[in-house]
C-alpha cells in the first residue's frame, strides 16, 4: 500500500524554508537563487514528489476565476533630461507597456515618477515613495551610458533595465544582445555570406556591455574564414552625411551587415545599395517586426513583463537595498525573417 503523496510542504519542511519558496521553485520564477533551486528540486526527487494535476487544474481554475486584489503601487523610475524623452523611445515605451500590464495582473498600478521633476531630490523623492507605500521600482534606462544614481535604495525592492546604470549595481532585465548578433551572424554563414560586417550606433556597444563587439569577433573567430572587417561606429546622424560610412563601406566591400539600426535601409540608398541585392542586413534589435527588415525582434513587451515578475518576486521575499550579487536575466528576442536578407 502506497504512502501519502508528498506535498511542497512537506518539501519546505525537511528543507526548512517557506512553502511558498518551494511554489515558486516550481514556478521556475527568477527570484529564487539557483543553490535553492537545486535544494528543493533534489528534495522533490528523493522525496518521490509529482504534482496533484487534479490539485493543479482546481488551482488554475480558481486563479482564473477570482480578481486579483490590489498590492499596491510600484515606481517607474525616471532619471529625466531636456533631451531625454523616455516615451518616444520605442523599445522603452514597450517596457513601460509591458510592466504596466504585468504589474496589473499581480494586483499592483505602476506610477512614473520623475527624479528631475523641479525641486525634488532623491532624498524628498524617497520619503514621498514611502508615504504612498510604494515598495518596488522599475528603474527606467538611463539617458546616457555609464550613469550613476543617488538614492535611498536601502528602502525599495528595485529591478533596472539594461546595462545603462553602472552605479549601484541593481538586478537587471535586459535582451540578449549577445545571443541576438550570434544569431544573426550564424544565419548569414550558414547561407554562404563570408564578408560579414558590425554597423553600430556611437556608444550602443557601451550601453549593451559590449555584447554586439563581442559577439561578432567571438563568432567571426569560430568561423572557418575568419574575415574581420572593422566595425564602424558612428552616431546615427553620420550615417547617412558626409562619407565615413560610404568610404568604410567601399574599404571593405562587405556582403552583409549586422547592425543595430532598424533604419538602416534608408541610408544604404542613399549609398546606392539595395537590399537583398547588393548587400543583406540583419538588425540585432529590432522594436517590431518590419517585413523589410530582417533580424531579431527584441519583444520589449514582454522584458517589462519579466521585470515586474521578478520585482514582484523579490518585494514578496522582503528584500530590499542593493544587492550584494545582482542577478541579471536576459531575455532572448524572436527570430524575424524579413526581406533584407537574401535566401
Amino acid at each position: 500500500m502506497e504512502g501519502p503523496r508528498a506535498t511542497q510542504k512537506d518539501i519546505a519542511d525537511r528543507l526548512g524554508i517557506h512553502r511558498s519558496t518551494v511554489s515558486l521553485v516550481f514556478k521556475n520564477h527568477p527570484a529564487v537563487a539557483e543553490k535553492t533551486k537545486q535544494r528543493v528540486m533534489k528534495a522533490a526527487a528523493d522525496m518521490g514528489y509529482t504534482p496533484d494535476p487534479m490539485l493543479a487544474a482546481l488551482a488554475a481554475y480558481r486563479h482564473r476565476q477570482r480578481q486579483v486584489s490590489f498590492h499596491g503601487t510600484l515606481a517607474w523610475l525616471v532619471n529625466g533630461r531636456a533631451s531625454f524623452d523616455w516615451k518616444t523611445n520605442q523599445h522603452y515605451g514597450r517596457y513601460f507597456a509591458g510592466a504596466k500590464e504585468r504589474a496589473r495582473q499581480h494586483g499592483y498600478q505602476v506610477d512614473v515618477l520623475d527624479l528631475n521633476t523641479k525641486g525634488m531630490t532623491p532624498i524628498r523623492l524617497g520619503a514621498i515613495m514611502r508615504a504612498r507605500n510604494i515598495s518596488g521600482i522599475l528603474v527606467c534606462p538611463q539617458p546616457h551610458n555609464q550613469r550613476e544614481m543617488s538614492f535611498p535604495w536601502e528602502s525599495f525592492s528595485h529591478v533596472t533595465f539594461g546595462h545603462s546604470l553602472t552605479s549601484p549595481r541593481l538586478h537587471m532585465v535586459t535582451a540578449a544582445h549577445f545571443h541576438a548578433v550570434r544569431q544573426c551572424m550564424l544565419a548569414l554563414k550558414e547561407r554562404g555570406f563570408s564578408r560579414i560586417a558590425l554597423a553600430i550606433a556611437g556608444g550602443d556597444d557601451a550601453r549593451v556591455d559590449n555584447a554586439y563587439l563581442s559577439a561578432y569577433l567571438g563568432q567571426e573567430y569560430l568561423s572557418k574564414e575568419r574575415v574581420v572587417i572593422p566595425p564602424f561606429f558612428g552616431e546615427y546622424t553620420t550615417w547617412a552625411k558626409g562619407d565615413a560610412m560610404e568610404r568604410w563601406l567601399s574599404a571593405h566591400r562587405p556582403d552583409a551587415i549586422v547592425t543595430n539600426n532598424f533604419g538602416i535601409l534608408s541610408i544604404l540608398r542613399t549609398f546606392g545599395l539595395q537590399t537583398p541585392k547588393d548587400i543583406s542586413v540583419l538588425c540585432a534589435s529590432m522594436p517590431a517586426s518590419n517585413p523589410h527588415l530582417a533580424g531579431v525582434v527584441e519583444d520589449s513587451f514582454h522584458i517589462g513583463e519579466v521585470a515586474v515578475d521578478f520585482l514582484v518576486g523579490v518585494i514578496q521575499h522582503g528584500i530590499r537595498g542593493i544587492p550584494p550579487q545582482p542577478q541579471r536575466i536576459h531575455v532572448e528576442g524572436l527570430w524575424h525573417a524579413g526581406a533584407s536578407l537574401r535566401a
